[in-house]
């Protein structure tokens, strides 16, 4: 794998991205949250951070993505909708 720019968590992401289980991506996805959280809050505050600060967002929106298109099922549910 390349080198990572934010390694906090952007292995995370690509792991979820990446999978091909929907099971698996499911685990993969919700860890990959968990981790884009911790790091939005601790960089809560901190001044010089604005391009992490995007890139975090954009990949909370592409994970919640990829579970409502994988899944079917809207963000922040952990199942398919009926």
């Amino acid at each position: 794998m390349t080198d990572l720019r934010y390694p906090e968590w952007e292995k995370f992401y690509l792991d979820a991205v990446l999978e091909t289980d929907d099971t698996k991506m499911l685990v993969r996805a919700r860890h990959a949250e968990q981790a884009i959280h911790s790091r939005t809050q601790a960089i809560a505050g901190s001044i010089g951070l604005e391009e992490e600060r995007l890139a975090l967002e954009q990949a909370i929106s592409e994970v919640r993505t990829l579970l409502f298109e994988r899944l079917k099922s809207p963000p922040g549910t952990s199942g398919p909708s009926n």
